[in-house]
């Protein structure tokens, strides 16, 4: 049964929830039990008010990429905080929807995992059982992110939306989001075209497989190396391979050697803009209390990030990427689980992305600016 969202006292529209909608799968893959997306759109059409842009959020679950007890539902308690919270003269909210998308194999022989401490152990145990010979549950790379780019795909043919769009990760979701930013796992399949967002927000993301694995101690590290092998199989090289850290890095190198080739002082162009030409904002949001993924996750990804776009700042421009880290609150999964983080987040970027990417009020913002700090007084 769809339910309806609004901020009480609004004259916002109400969002309507639909659960379990089907989109069709990548070429060549069956239809499976997780091609589904959660889906909330305004009851009424908006009204556009003038100089209001309209934006899509898209939700990517985390799960270390096979958790089938973590599914596009768990953006469920986020929305109607999101939607309490955003304010009717910033961007407007024109739907948001959540993806699933498969799922490794559960080694459900395994100890209580760290990274899959997400749901229950007794349920995610049976689950994984019931799931040994699903093709749902037995992805390998790229499968998930042949998934989402079908999902987004089918989001813009059906609602015309184009580039307007958050997309948002959590923890391998972010990494998700990021791999389709960066061309990863994609060059080579044919999948339906998407355009890419203008902005991306990622929380407690994964962009360095190799440093997940050399961050822990070595009591837990077979259980990361076993969820990392039945996401991405066996071979080391391929880890670094689909890693966006890694892959950013290695473009920026490419473009740094080419411009010292040609004996200019400063490269005309980056890499991260080069591959994400519609990119506009990125938000990078961890929790230093975040028990399963380290900081410096986070913290290399932005020294990537910084090296792509320079020492100027970055906001304020008539092209170009604003980057802020944003500080939240709580362990891994406490962020979507009460969805109140995981909204202020949200909430956060579409402010920014009103003040600095669409209007020229305020200052520039750029890495080098205090991080965005939602922690109380």
């Amino acid at each position: 049964m769809a339910e309806y969202f609004r901020k009480e006292g609004s004259s916002a529209p109400q969002f309507r929830h639909f659960p379990s909608v089907p989109y069709p799968p990548p070429p060549g893959a069956p239809r499976t039990s997780l091609h589904n997306l959660d889906v909330w759109l305004p009851s009424t059409e908006p009204i556009p008010e003038e100089d209001v842009q309209q934006i899509w959020i898209i939700y990517l679950h985390g799960g270390a990429w096979r958790d089938p007890s973590i599914t596009s539902s768990s953006f469920a308690a986020c929305v109607p905080r999101l939607l309490d919270l955003a304010s009717p003269d910033c961007v407007q909210i024109a739907g948001l929807a959540s993806v699933d998308y498969r799922l490794a194999r559960y080694n459900h022989s395994d100890s209580r995992s760290a990274m899959d401490a997400e749901g229950p152990g007794v349920e995610r145990e049976r689950m994984a059982a019931q799931n040994d010979d699903d093709p749902a549950y037995t992805a390998v790379h790229p499968d998930p992110i042949h998934d989402v780019q079908a999902a987004i795909a089918h989001l813009q043919r059906t609602y015309h939306f184009g580039s307007s769009y958050f997309l948002v990760g959590h923890s391998c979701g972010a990494t998700i989001a990021w791999q389709i930013l960066l061309d990863i796992g994609i060059a080579s399949a044919n999948l339906p075209p998407i355009q890419k967002p203008v902005a991306v927000i990622t929380l407690a993301g994964i962009f360095s497989i190799p440093d997940l694995l050399r961050h822990h101690p070595v009591d837990t590290q077979p259980i990361y190396t076993e969820l990392v092998t039945s996401a991405f199989g066996p071979d080391e090289g391929l880890w670094s391979r689909v890693s966006p850290t890694e892959v950013l890095a290695q473009q920026q190198r490419k473009i740094r050697d080419s411009a010292a080739q040609r004996a200019e002082a400063e490269p005309v162009e980056n890499a991260l803009e080069k591959l994400w030409p519609e990119g506009r904002l990125f938000v990078l949001a961890h929790s230093e209390n975040d028990e399963l993924v380290e900081q410096e996750q986070a913290d290399r990804f932005e020294s990537v990030v910084r090296e792509c776009l320079g020492p100027e700042p970055h906001g304020c421009l008539e092209r170009g990427i604003t980057a802020i880290k944003f500080w939240i609150l709580g362990t891994h999964d406490e962020c979507w689980e009460t969805g109140g983080e995981l909204a202020g987040t949200l909430n956060g970027g579409l402010e920014f992305f009103e003040k600095i990417v669409l209007t020229d009020r305020g200052d520039p913002v750029d890495w080098y600016s205090p991080p965005y700090d939602r922690s109380p007084e």
